[in-house]
């Protein structure tokens, strides 16, 4: 059984991709084509970013010993290169944006490392107080840029599962979502993606994402005019935890992406949140935070 599919070179790339393909017609259009355009800026930053220092051997043999993640982020020391390749990231967006996100890209280029640093720390902890909710995705986008990096150069013997077995390997981030996978190796197993480095890794179908537990697990979908059991993408409901987890259907779909498709089923969430339902992973392109420490004006939608 195949436990870690490392990320690819062509993860961004994609993602832009499969973001353009879904804004064709979408009521989130807009915001699609941007997420899509800020994929393709991530992709090129992603292959501009010298190598970075991975942790030394003593270091990765104590994190597998123990069960541990090697590039934990909530203790990681980032290197200031992350900083240097959000800016070039930022740069080239500017370039190719105007309006409002051109002048929130334009505030975020004009502020200092110890901003950078304060905004990266909050958002990776989950602190909102204080957090530029307009900003927000744009730092995000930068520090996955710099994970996946760190992620895909790591040696594969050093990533072990770590407990609870629903948090990354590679970084103990959430999840953004899951996808049950086709083809070669990894046909119909799932593996619940990192909202953080996009290292995937496996998790037993029909299992919570959340508590793990088996019992009361449904399905929900958009009512859409989709036929039963052919959405590319549905809710896996955890009834014993009152959570939920999309799961993305390589077999109805190939192209689904769980960044991308996740942020095109935003009514979805809207719909299970109503009901009282918390997400189980997270999608940095929709954060909340505080809309007084805006640095470029308005707030992304968010949930």
């Amino acid at each position: 059984m195949p436990f870690l599919r490392a990320p690819r070179s062509e993860l961004f790339a994609d993602r832009a991709l499969r973001l353009d393909a879904l804004a064709d017609g979408h009521a989130l259009g807009d915001f699609l084509r941007f997420a899509a355009l800020l994929a393709e800026e991530q992709a090129g930053a992603l292959a501009r970013l010298p190598p970075l220092r991975l942790p030394d051997a003593r270091q990765l043999e104590r994190s597998r010993e123990h069960g541990l993640p090697p590039l934990a982020y909530a203790s990681h020391a980032r290197d200031p290169l992350w900083r240097s390749g959000l800016r070039g990231l930022l740069t080239r967006l500017a370039a190719r944006s105007q309006g409002q996100p051109r002048a929130v890209i334009m505030a975020l280029l004009g502020q200092g490392d110890d901003f950078l640093e304060a905004q990266a720390s909050k958002l990776l902890a989950g602190v909102m107080r204080g957090l530029d909710i307009a900003a927000a995705p744009l730092v995000a986008a930068g520090l996955q840029v710099y994970f996946t990096r760190l992620a895909s150069s790591l040696p594969a013997a050093s990533v072990v599962p770590i407990e609870p077995r629903t948090l990354c390997p590679c970084c103990g981030h959430r999840p953004v979502a899951s996808v049950l996978r086709i083809g070669g190796a990894d046909g119909g197993y799932r593996f619940l993606a990192c909202a953080l480095c996009g290292t995937e890794w496996h998790l037993v179908r029909i299992s919570c994402a959340h508590c793990g537990g088996t019992k009361g697990i449904r399905y929900q979908a958009l009512d859409d005019g989709t036929a039963p059991g052919k959405h590319a993408v549905q809710a896996e409901v955890c009834s014993e935890c009152a959570h939920y987890c999309k799961i993305c259907y390589q077999d109805r779909d190939p192209q689904v992406d769980p960044v991308a498709d996740d942020l095109a089923t935003l009514p979805l969430d809207i719909l299970l949140g109503e009901s009282g339902l918390e997400p189980v992973g997270v999608n940095y392109l929709l954060v909340h935070g505080d809309p007084q420490a805006a640095a470029g004006g308005a707030a992304e939608a968010g949930r």
